[in-house]
């Protein structure tokens, strides 16, 4: 039997398609696979209603019945597994998220980042709190200093304190290059990056590190464009509440983390009385 993938993203399509695949499967959700490669890398199959990402698969069908240690191989087009039971991704569409590119000006992106807030609160006020005045320095050292007591707070397979960090360093990317300017050198992320692989799930450090460097699921780069260039606000809600429901708690937090960074005012504009 081979089930047929819808789409898929681009570093899943890389892993599937390189010559040799294989991997086991790591873990199972109601919504998910995830296979981690020989390799140590990972990518997960989910039916077509979970959002696309760069490391998704996506069915229409319900996942394939393998368990936790099942080995699969890839012949380029078709990822086998235990059960004479495939998947095939010779009809599968790419999915890769558009580029951002600023038509509003930033206190605008701001202002409309503060609305998100209001709109979706997040009950780790502390966090919020914290985030804001460590935003206000647009200094990433400062962020990634704070940000790393957070990575491994809480429980599941992505912790709370992960896509709360994931979702403010995703911010912090697209406010350095579509906003203010921030101070930031890419050896000090990875430094933390590979410091929170210790310290959290394989599948979260992972995700976070997808979101640190401008990955994230769909819903989040629709957020991005809507809060950039002349959508209506309603389709900015749109795009949050679809975040959202990812997760228990997952796609809130992240949302947090994002709407928080953006919509804290550099620290030079406090000082002169100036709001963002």
């Amino acid at each position: 039997m081979v089930l047929r993938a819808q789409v898929w993203g681009q570093k899943a399509q890389r892993l599937l398609t390189r010559p040799g695949f294989a991997a086991t499967v790591l873990g199972r959700t109601a919504q998910m696979l995830v296979l981690q490669s020989t390799q140590g890398e990972l990518i997960w199959v989910g039916t077509i209603d979970t959002p696309p990402h760069a490391r998704a698969v996506l069915l229409h069908d319900v996942l394939p019945p393998w368990n936790p240690g099942t080995f699969c191989a890839s012949t380029g087009c078709l990822l086998l597994g235990e059960g004479r039971l495939g998947l095939s991704f010779h009809q599968a569409q790419l999915w890769t998220p558009l580029p951002l590119v600023l038509y509003r000006p930033p206190p605008s992106v701001a202002q409309r980042a503060q609305q998100l807030a209001q709109a979706f609160p997040f009950p780790s006020t502390h966090w919020v709190h914290a985030l804001q005045q460590v935003s206000m320095a647009r200094d990433l050292r400062e962020l990634l200093s704070w940000g790393a007591r957070l990575v491994g707070l809480g429980p599941g397979l992505t912790p709370m304190g992960d896509d709360f960090v994931g979702g403010a360093l995703f911010g912090a990317r697209l406010a350095s290059r579509c906003l203010t300017p921030w101070v930031w050198d890419e050896s000090w992320l990875e430094e933390f990056l590979d410091q929170a692989k210790e310290r959290t799930t394989t599948l979260s450090a992972a995700l976070l590190a997808d979101l640190a460097h401008g990955d994230g699921p769909a819903p989040l780069h629709s957020l991005a464009h809507a809060l950039l260039d002349h959508s209506p606000f309603e389709v900015v809600l749109t795009a949050a509440h679809t975040l959202t429901r990812i997760g228990h708690s997952s796609g809130l937090a992240c949302l947090a983390g994002f709407y928080t960074v953006l919509s804290s005012p550099p620290a030079w504009e406090e000082r002169e009385g100036g709001i963002v």
